[in-house]
């Protein structure tokens, strides 16, 4: 048993706490919980008191997990992360930022990656990545775009380059290329790998970036790995980001009062993937290949393939079951609102043209039966309605102010058409399909307004305007 564990057990039974929390191993916990947890996760629901360790400065029991999660993933260096892969992603750029620094990125970053931006005033260099028209899906930047910028900015402050690899719906960028072009310039890599924690456990999945030299990866293993939802690990390895640093700015971000629950099931995945990883994935990446294979003979239903010849798009997650629905003539969101109402199936990710599902260790063929079923029925249903294609995304506008200056400006929200000619102080990301077209400090253009306005009309969501169409824009610009 993992020592972490095996104390938490020890330390549940025969102590008496006058300490935090105040639920006292569940005997002052509201009754409802205890009739619905049970009475275990809340005696493993302790403090940092003695034997466990300090995350914050761990020297014992912790130092020795993280070591161990770290050989078992093939990092040099290991920490938890209990508030989620956002806390790994603005440690990383605080540890790389340095006065007047400049980042280079793709434009499509979680929503974290931008906020890293405005904590550490670094300046951003976006790299639009590769749109496959056919299959109407992002993948990564194209490497050769990268070597150009960096060629032309090698006089630039360039603390580091963000890749995220795999995208949401398992699209897996040319991450070996640039990071090799990114050390040559002596620029850090840091790679989003969320979505692609599992990678490091089976042949027939895409290679982690840990593989390929890059400097930070943060895997959240709740994605498709079997620890509890917020927990999630940063990686590092060689000496382009020292880990004494990033050690200090971790400090900053994450929570002194960390959930050992969250703790204890990090180290219990890792052992999990080290001892039964490779014949957990060999079963679901069998089943996978036969759901994949099944819907695309269902009339109307096509999954997602890419073209693996074109830059930006090296290979594709297994995991992620991508059903793209213009053969059922429906948007994703309707697929997803139809499976949740009337067969009781939830999706990850509905967009406008296709709905991407997850499949983890936790799936059983009886599980995608249930899913087959139900696209049976709703193929044999299937409208003939043509949907519109996506509008192209609107060029990247000019950064007038840093992201940082921006967003701590003051600020009012204008509606959309008269914000045109204006400095953007927020992020705005319509969905679909997920890609910021505004961050705080770019000029707001009238293509930008109608691209939003299309969206919308479309049914989209365009997240950073709470619920209105306004836009936050610099007050005094």
């Amino acid at each position: 048993m993992p020592p972490l564990i095996a104390q938490l057990q020890k330390l549940a039974q025969g102590y008496q706490g006058f300490h935090t929390p105040g639920h006292q191993r569940g005997r002052g916990a509201p009754a409802l919980l205890r009739q619905w947890w049970g009475e275990t996760v809340f005696t493993a629901d302790l403090a940092e008191i003695p034997g466990l360790d300090n995350l914050l400065q761990p020297e014992g029991i912790l130092r020795q997990a993280q070591d161990r999660v770290a050989g078992i993933f093939g990092a040099e260096h290991t920490w938890f992360l209990v508030n989620g892969a956002t806390a790994g992603v603005l440690a990383s750029l605080l540890a790389v930022q340095r006065e007047q620094g400049t980042v280079i990125l793709p434009r499509q970053v979680h929503q974290s990656v931008i906020h890293g931006l405005i904590l550490t005033g670094a300046k951003p260099i976006f790299i639009t990545p590769e749109w496959d028209e056919s299959q109407q899906v992002w993948g990564g930047i194209d490497p050769q775009k990268l070597r150009i910028i960096l060629q032309e900015k090698i006089n630039h402050k360039i603390t580091a380059l963000v890749l995220n690899s795999p995208s949401y719906k398992g699209v897996c960028g040319n991450v070996k290329e640039c990071i090799e072009i990114a050390h040559k310039f002596q620029v850090p890599v840091i790679v989003d790998e969320a979505q692609g924690a599992h990678f490091p456990f089976h042949a027939q999945l895409p290679d982690s970036a840990l593989n390929w030299g890059a400097d930070v990866v943060i895997h959240s293993t709740h994605k498709v790995l079997t620890s509890l939802t917020q927990s999630a690990l940063l990686h590092q390895q060689g000496n382009r980001i020292a880990s004494e640093r990033l050690s200090q700015c971790l400090r900053l971000v994450q929570s002194s009062s960390p959930s050992y629950l969250l703790l204890a099931s990090l180290v219990a995945t890792a052992e999990q993937m080290a001892h039964q990883g490779e014949a957990l994935f060999t079963q679901l990446l069998t089943n996978a290949a036969r759901l994949t294979t099944a819907i695309n003979q269902l009339p109307g239903c096509r999954t997602l393939k890419i073209n693996t010849s074109q830059p930006g798009f090296s290979t594709q997650d297994p995991t992620r079951l991508v059903i793209q629905t213009q053969g059922l003539g429906m948007t994703g969101f309707w697929l997803d609102e139809l499976l949740h109402q009337r067969y009781q199936i939830t999706a990850e990710f509905p967009d406008y043209g296709d709905l991407t599902f997850i499949l983890s260790p936790g799936h059983t063929w009886a599980e995608m039966q249930i899913l087959l079923d139900a696209l049976q029925v709703i193929s044999q249903n299937r409208q003939s309605q043509q949907l519109s294609l996506l509008p192209s995304l609107p060029p990247v506008t000019e950064g007038f102010l840093s992201p940082r200056d921006a967003f701590f400006a003051p600020q009012v929200a204008l509606p959309w058409p008269e914000a045109a000619g204006r400095i953007s102080a927020g992020t705005l990301s319509p969905y679909p399909p997920g890609i910021p077209v505004l961050i705080p400090g770019e000029l707001i253009t009238p293509a930008v307004v109608a691209y939003l306005t299309c969206i919308d009309q479309m049914g989209g969501q365009i997240v950073g305007c709470d619920g209105e169409q306004k836009i936050p824009v610099v007050s005094n610009w």
